[in-house]
């Protein structure tokens, strides 16, 4: 393992990730500032992962065939770009515009990192360091809100945005400067290419992998794009303390995971996936009773233990997936677009039911996907 390569995209995929962190708890209330309903609301999250879910399969299968590097600086430079349009918008329509575009340039970054580093990651050692380094997602995306929160209520909601662009510009630099071309798939296995993605996606732990990724990040994009409102009107929370609250769910978890991946390799993974799976989503129904940041974090916390557990062992196992099809990049796409299904539908389904239901009745329904899925992903992992 170069152990220098996996650090430098380490810092390249943090840098990215506290970018993007910073905005997360801001989202809801600059779209809100725009007059915009619970259904826009949701529309402006799922477009961001709407173009995710598209892309991100056939990215991932070209990174296969022309290499990693050129399409995660690409995806990188366009990333700075497009942070600079967030402070131009003005109505909810060129948001949810800006979030379409954002999409499609983070198809190019994360899932192809996840493939680099499985790429050269050791064959018994793969689940340590592939957990590793998706510390360095939540490391990123818990530190971004706590940050975003400081400079929004110290400053103003733009300097945000800027600085956003100068951390994404940083990775860019860091990328080219310390990050190594790896060879291609065929290049390594001496002209032998990825399987076909109508292959792959047969698979029954391609499938269970799937369901288990869409109904996480449904109830988890619909907890966290709607947590900042119900804390702000109903707690009386500042945009700080909701950052606070983000940041330590999203810490939690990513620094669990981490420490479970020497777990996954010596440990059955199914059966870590099972029990992460159907126990994570459980403390959500707690959520409306909340009472103070306190409580609200108990919660939060919870969750995030129980589904790092999950997500640790099932991205040991994608790694495998992807050596056993020999296409790392085709492999964490298809992961990556199922995790991005539920992205589009959380938040739409959710703001649907906060206009009509009520506040309340979104952190219900994202509890019940997340056991019910749970129960149908561990159907297609015990069968053979």
């Amino acid at each position: 393992m170069d152990k220098k390569s996996f650090i430098a995209l380490f810092s390249v995929v943090f840098a990215t990730m506290l970018g993007i962190g910073i905005i997360g708890p801001l989202m809801p209330l600059y779209a809100e500032s725009m007059g915009a309903s619970g259904f826009w609301l949701g529309l402006m999250y799922s477009a961001f992962a709407f173009s995710r879910m598209i892309f991100m399969p056939i990215m991932g299968k070209l990174s296969d065939a022309r290499g990693r590097k050129v399409f995660i600086a690409t995806g990188l430079l366009i990333y700075a770009i497009i942070s600079l349009f967030y402070i131009s918008a003005s109505n909810i329509y060129q948001l949810t515009s800006i979030r379409l575009l954002h999409g499609i340039a983070s198809c190019m970054v994360t899932p192809i990192a996840q493939a680099y580093i499985g790429d050269i990651a050791p064959e018994n050692r793969k689940g340590i360091y592939i957990n590793l380094f998706s510390m360095a997602l939540f490391l990123g995306m818990g530190t971004g809100p706590l940050l975003g929160g400081f400079l929004t209520d110290t400053f103003s909601m733009n300097t945000a945005f800027y600085t956003m662009t100068g951390l994404t510009s940083l990775a860019l630099c860091l990328l080219l400067i310390f990050v190594p071309t790896v060879k291609t798939i065929s290049q390594q296995t001496g002209g032998k290419h990825a399987a076909p993605l109508s292959k792959i996606v047969k698979d029954n732990k391609v499938i269970a992998a799937s369901i288990f990724l869409s109904s996480r990040a449904f109830y988890r994009q619909a907890t966290t794009a709607f947590l900042p409102i119900l804390a702000a009107l109903f707690l009386g929370m500042s945009v700080t303390d909701i950052g606070l609250v983000l940041s330590a769910f999203f810490l939690v978890g990513g620094i669990a995971q981490g420490l479970l991946g020497p777990l996954t390799d010596r440990i059955n993974k199914t059966s870590l996936i099972i029990i992460g799976g159907i126990i994570a989503p459980i403390p959500i129904l707690l959520i409306p009773y909340a009472s103070s940041v306190s409580a609200l974090l108990a919660i939060l916390i919870t969750v995030a233990l129980f589904a790092a557990l999950g997500r640790a062992s099932l991205m040991a196992l994608n790694v495998e997936l992807g050596n056993q099809y020999n296409g790392m990049g085709s492999v964490m796409g298809i992961f990556n677009s199922a995790m991005s299904l539920g992205m589009v539908l959380g938040p739409l389904v959710s703001g649907f039911i906060m206009d009509y239901l009520g506040m309340n009745q979104i952190f219900y329904l994202g509890a019940i996907i997340g056991i019910v899925a749970a129960l149908i992903a561990t159907y297609f992992l015990l069968k053979r």
